[in-house]
């Protein structure tokens, strides 16, 4: 399907699913062949309103032909205000034949389908549904000049020091395959994670460190291990990266190791407090979390079947903790989303938005560029996530991407 196509159903997704006649649409779109009756799964689904999302989001990789097929269909049950909405350059025969193969579905009150439609389609230009199947593509806008110091400027937040060439490391760690999968299911997806991170951090000018399927006793040993590098004392920035199935107990998220044990949020912050962590004293360390911290659904939209998007389920005040930002998937209690073709949400957008901006922008503007961003995604069952970051004593940090200083001139890293 066209892409502009693609565009059109996303764009009315909503008005499709709140209004199509679905029992009539179907039979048309199985004639014309875009679906056969072994493609049709979905018809298992109990919820009306899943039925139509999975035939809209399924029809899109249907070929070039379904789009117009789809609106033919459309016209031939009389459905004609949504056909009007994907294509209005389409307009309908102004007769049609008496003829055996006429087919008239009658929608009740068609009035009122018009009225739905437009409130359909103002809401829905707040969120879209990712379509896409192929993963991103990381290319990082690398800075041609540092962003000015202010700290000299009276009531302005001091800004980090990240011009030299050791810029920074980034520890990945990503648990995909858990021994019981029965209780913490293989995350489909995840894989293309820890890619993009290790592409966008590498392009950045950053060293990195990644590791897959840790037990607790590994992921801890590697936790520990980063923190007493002796590398770190040369780094402008440390970046801590865990990604996995996690939980929220007693007011702590944990991540799950594969081996099923925990390990707390706050264990590994601790590691890096400025008592632990003397390397790291006084400079930016950034912690993201991609793991669910509950098991509820935020509704506000999967795709194909089997569905596509998935879930991770399953601060100390004194000074000694300084210099942190920690970045949460997702809120207290709640589950994060993943895409089994393109990864987790939250980390693909971080990718995104990094990519794109971190030449001139610090980092906290990006993580809310990213929530932005986030609150207008939906899942196929209209579930939604809210990311949450948290400022420890953190300052201005610009990752200065691809550039550094020595002697005075600024120079580019070899990547």
């Amino acid at each position: 399907m066209e892409k502009e196509h693609r565009k059109a159903i996303q764009r009315n997704f909503v008005a499709l699913v709140e209004t199509c006649n679905y029992h009539a649409l179907l039979p048309l779109l199985i004639e014309k062949g875009v679906f056969t009756k072994d493609m049709i799964k979905w018809q298992n689904e109990n919820d009306e309103k899943d039925k139509k999302r999975q035939l809209f989001i399924n029809i899109t990789r249907r070929g070039p032909e379904a789009f117009h097929k789809l609106i033919t269909a459309l016209r031939e049950s009389y459905q004609h205000s949504l056909a009007d909405c994907l294509d209005p350059r389409d307009t309908p025969e102004q007769s049609v034949s008496d003829n055996s193969s006429t087919r008239l579905f009658l929608y009740p009150n068609n009035g009122n389908i018009k009225q739905s439609i437009e409130n359909a389609k103002e809401f829905e230009d707040s969120f879209y549904i990712n379509l896409r199947t192929e993963p991103l593509k990381v290319v990082v806008k690398l800075a041609e000049k540092f962003v000015n110091s202010y700290n000299d400027i009276a009531n302005m937040p001091p800004m980090y020091q990240t011009q030299s060439k050791n810029r920074g490391i980034a520890l990945i760690i990503n648990i995909v395959n858990y021994s019981d999968e029965a209780r913490y299911p293989f995350r489909y997806g995840a894989y293309v994670d820890d890619a993009n991170l290790i592409e966008l951090f590498s392009q950045m000018g950053l060293k990195v460190l990644s590791f897959r399927d840790l037990n607790r006793m590994d992921l801890e040993n590697k936790i520990t291990s980063f923190a007493h590098d002796p590398l770190l004392s040369h780094a402008d920035i440390a970046v801590i990266v865990v990604m996995g199935h996690g939980s929220y107990q007693l007011n702590d998220t944990t991540v799950i190791g594969a081996d099923g044990n925990e390990v707390e949020a706050t264990w590994i912050e601790e590691q890096f407090n400025n008592y632990n962590c003397s390397y790291m004293k006084m400079k930016p360390k950034i912690f993201i979390y991609q793991v669910c911290r509950g098991p509820l659904n935020d509704y506000g939209t999967s795709h194909s079947v089997p569905r596509r998007t998935e879930h991770d389920s399953s601060v100390k005040s004194i000074r000694t903790y300084s210099d942190m930002l920690i970045a949460h998937s997702t809120l207290s209690g709640f589950a994060s989303h993943r895409d089994t073709n393109t990864g987790s949400w939250y980390i693909e957008l971080i990718c995104e938005i990094f990519m794109k901006y971190s030449y001139n922008t610090e980092v906290q503007d990006l993580l809310t560029m990213v929530d932005n961003r986030l609150k207008k995604m939906r899942s196929e069952k209209m579930t939604q996530q809210t990311s949450t970051f948290t400022n420890i004593g953190f300052n201005k940090c610009y990752f200065h991407p691809g550039i550094y200083l020595e002697d005075g001139l600024i120079k580019k890293f070899n990547v």
